[in-house]
Order: C-alpha cells, then structure tokens, then sequence
C-alpha cells in the first residue's frame, strides 16, 4: 500500500511529507507538526511500522492543538500512541470492523 501524502483530521486537511533523516530532523527525531501549514513529516527511514506509529504521534499533536490543548506534554502523546497502536496490532478484527462501518457512512 502507498504510503499517504494527505489526510483529514477534524475536517482540516494536511499534507504529509517524508524526509531523509539528515535533512530537517535532529537526533531522535521521527517526525515534526507544522499546524500552520498543516503540514506533516515524516522520517522515510528506519525499522517497519516506523513511519506508520510517526505520523500516529504527529496526529495525536495535531489532535491536541485542535482541541486547544496546545500546552500538552509529549510524555501523554506518547503514552497515548503506544497504547493505541497497541490497540490496533493486538485487535486488527476490530479495526477491520471500524473502517467497514464507516465506509458505510
């Protein structure tokens, strides 16, 4: 599958690159927010499922700042996208279930 390059969070839509990691990343970084221009990046290197738990995180932010919580700690982004791709890796029956449903939307 193709890795996406848009998505729509709260009805905004963002555009999601992805960038060497000797160009716009520091050390330990994966990905950035810029929710000015609604704009994602990714990291395009490093282990399977990297990519997928990086723009995770970045949504989460981008979730965050739109329910103007725009002070809130990467330590809570981070518990919350371990738990939720944990979620989705131990239960793909239910997520297969969720998508079904709302492809009937």
């Amino acid at each position: 599958m193709k890795r996406p390059t848009k998505v729509r969070l709260w009805g905004v839509p963002f555009k999601i690159n992805y960038e060497a990691s000797d160009g716009v990343f520091k050390p330990k970084l994966q990905g950035l927010l810029d929710p000015t221009t609604k704009t994602i990046t990714v990291c395009r290197e490093g282990p399977p499922g990297r990519q997928e738990k990086t723009l995770l995180h970045e949504l989460l932010h981008a979730s965050f700042n739109h329910i103007a919580d725009e002070d809130h700690k990467e330590e809570t982004v981070i518990k919350l996208e371990n738990a939720l791709w944990a979620l989705f890796a131990d239960n793909p029956h239910v997520v297969e279930w969720m998508l079904a449903t709302w492809k009937r939307r």
